[in-house]
């Protein structure tokens, strides 16, 4: 974590006559470091953006923020049905300032409220369905091709690559690597989704805002904007909605699939009027929400056996732990998985 007078310096390039009056350290996130700065002027939120993640493709950065800011602004936040953080430009006019350090800094104006992790889901499923869809409607009326941020981001089959040729620097769980060996072919053989436009990328509900004094949603990150399926997006707020462990747990006990509220969200995402999934994607749903967790237990069991190369970690093995959490929450779905086909089946029919 950065000292305080690297904080104060870097604030001052964003508010030359800024003067902070306190510093609270944000722990939310496994990527970027985050802080909240209190002036006599307001709140902001200052993060440190990972070099390692982003470092070579930081202008790729702005860029996707800079294009879904302008549809943004042309639609409003009223219209859109959410609001966002506004990334402050530094003196230069750049959103994103990189100091002599080669460091990476942003800022914006604290948004009031708690994400939904940290809020009683169930009373906020629809909420946060119809957000994601208000979000991939704004999305679709972007016509230019996002530039590449992370990667391979979302590209199961170089997950998989990965993890069969890691050289391993820790000692190897038999448990996850039964899992991965188990299901890989499944992932290869069905949950590859037609890629057709830009998608938030990052749609759990550690990125989502709720302020209840005022029932406005937010959204959060918007690192990870890149071109692909919806169906990731859906994926991934399922894959946190109806986890009853939490977002992102790193204990298994209380981690298990919450069948009703994954078919609570995917009905009013479903039943939003800027729904546009095609027939072909609504038979997909169960296919998606099955591939998440399986693909992110898959990225974090990696890494950890890397040495916790990407994701931050507070202890040794917690990338083992987050893995062995999502892959319990995959067995889960993939016991219900006829069902929610079911499920989906009805609900296209409704729809007709």
């Amino acid at each position: 974590m950065f000292s305080k007078d690297t904080i104060q310096e870097t604030f001052r390039h964003f508010f030359p006559d800024g003067h902070v009056l306190r510093i609270e350290r944000e722990s939310a996130g496994t990527i970027n470091h985050t802080c909240k700065i209190h002036t006599a002027t307001g709140t902001y939120i200052l993060q440190e953006i990972s070099r390692s993640v982003f470092g070579e493709r930081i202008d790729a950065l702005e860029y996707n923020y800079r294009l879904f800011l302008n549809e943004y602004e042309k639609c409003g936040a009223e219209k859109a049905g959410f609001d966002i953080p506004r990334w402050i430009p530094d003196k230069t006019g750049k959103m994103i300032y990189t100091d002599a350090d080669g460091r990476h800094w942003r800022i914006y104006k604290y948004l009031q409220g708690k994400t939904f992790d940290l809020v009683s889901v169930p009373d906020k499923i629809e909420l946060c369905a119809n957000a994601v869809s208000s979000m991939h409607f704004l999305l679709s009326r972007i016509t230019a091709v996002p530039r590449e941020v992370i990667a391979h981001y979302h590209d199961i089959r170089h997950y998989i690559n990965e993890f069969i040729t890691v050289i391993s620097v820790k000692k190897r769980d038999p448990e996850c690597e039964e899992t991965i060996e188990k299901n890989i072919q499944f992932m290869l053989n069905n949950c590859l989704f037609k890629r057709n436009g830009m998608i938030h990328g990052d749609t759990k509900i550690g990125n989502i805002l709720y302020n209840p004094d005022t029932a406005n949603v937010s959204f959060l990150d918007f690192d990870t904007f890149f071109y692909s399926s919806k169906l990731i997006d859906i994926g991934d707020s399922v894959r946190s909605v109806a986890n009853e462990g939490g977002d992102i747990p790193d204990q298994v006990v209380g981690v298990c699939f919450d069948r009703l509220a994954c078919i609570k969200f995917l009905r009013s995402y479903l039943s939003s009027p800027l729904c546009t999934l095609s027939s072909e994607e609504i038979a997909q749903l169960p296919y998606a929400i099955m591939r998440i967790p399986f693909e992110l237990g898959l990225r974090f069991y990696t890494d950890y056996l890397k040495g916790n190369q990407y994701f931050t970690t507070a202890y040794e093995e917690q990338n083992l732990q987050r893995a062995k959490c999502q892959f319990k929450l995959y067995q889960d779905i993939e016991a219900d998985r006829i069902s929610l086909h079911m499920d989906n089946l009805a609900t296209y029919e409704e729809r007709k």
